[in-house]
């Protein structure tokens, strides 16, 4: 591990809040360590169509968004039993694969994929309301 993820390793298994910018050694100081939380300021991909290839219009997804079951849930290793909110991986995965990944570490979910699948749905929906409205 290189040494910012040994520093990272010792800051959240200590569980010692740090507000120290740049901690995890990104230059752009939008990162936040507190205890076991990870903040940041911002999220930025790379989205320019001059590095990708095969672009599509994105299909419907309604009926798999019909088909997630959103809940609320408190992490069995949060002492604070902050109550969240978010997808059960298992389920998501039958119903998403593509934005699950699954690692010896853990099963996760890429929300941040979930966006574009659900704004797609918004704009099918604001463009049936404004059909019927006409």
């Amino acid at each position: 591990a290189s040494p910012q993820i040994d520093i990272l390793a010792d800051k959240v298994v200590s569980g010692t809040p740090s507000n120290t910018r740049g901690m995890l050694g990104f230059p752009d100081g939008l990162w936040d360590i507190y205890g076991k939380e990870i903040y940041y300021t911002t999220l930025h991909q790379n989205s320019s169509m001059d590095i990708k290839h095969d672009i599509q219009a994105l299909p419907s997804n309604g009926e798999k968004l019909d088909q997630l079951r959103p809940v609320t849930f408190v992490y069995d290793d949060d002492m604070t039993e902050q109550k969240r909110m978010g997808l059960i991986y298992e389920e998501t995965q039958k119903v998403m694969p593509e934005i699950c990944t699954n690692s010896e570490e853990s099963k996760a979910i890429n929300y941040v994929e979930l966006i574009p699948a659900l704004l797609k749905e918004i704009k099918d929906l604001r463009r049936r309301v404004a059909e019927l409205e006409r």
